[in-house]
């Protein structure tokens, strides 16, 4: 037994690296990527579970190189997330912007029918042939914006 070790280093032959047996059935379909780093980091932790949904969503319609030109449009999403209220996905998509996780590239037009595009900030994107190192804006989140209420003057009320 030691000699056949022996034998085999001496003929080049390296070991390989014990791989998981585990395989998950895609039934042909492909991954939905979300590393780790972003799930763990504070703008995901502090996603609410629309937002949330809708960065899979947009995650989703990513191919590997469409990143910029990622299209998602409202009426999509409102079915992808089984919604009938625009105004659910629309929050979605601001606080996804405001947290860093996700930019507009295309703000979308109605009349024509397009749609509008998105781009992962904690992916690379190609401008051309060269590769643009992805920005994540996502680290830089300190917490959500406070809107700032109007004062109302308290008035005396007489008797």
């Amino acid at each position: 037994n030691v000699y056949w070790r022996t034998h085999k280093r001496a003929r080049g032959m390296a070991r390989r690296k014990p791989r998981p047996d585990c395989a998950a059935d895609t039934r042909g379909d492909t991954w939905i990527g979300l590393p780790q780093c972003v799930k763990k980091s504070f703008a995901y932790r502090t996603l609410s579970y629309p937002a949330r949904a809708v960065l899979i969503e947009i995650i989703g319609k990513f191919n590997g190189f469409n990143n910029g030109k990622i299209a998602a449009s409202q009426v999509y999403l409102m079915e992808e997330l089984g919604t009938k209220s625009p105004r659910t996905i629309v929050e979605a998509v601001t606080e996804l912007v405001e947290h860093g996780l996700v930019e507009v590239t295309f703000d979308g037009d109605w009349k024509p029918r397009k749609a509008r595009t998105f781009r992962l900030t904690f992916i690379s994107t190609m401008r051309g042939i060269a590769p643009v190192p992805a920005t994540n804006e996502y680290l830089s989140f300190d917490g959500p914006r406070r809107r700032e209420k109007p004062r109302r003057k308290f008035l005396a009320m007489s008797r």
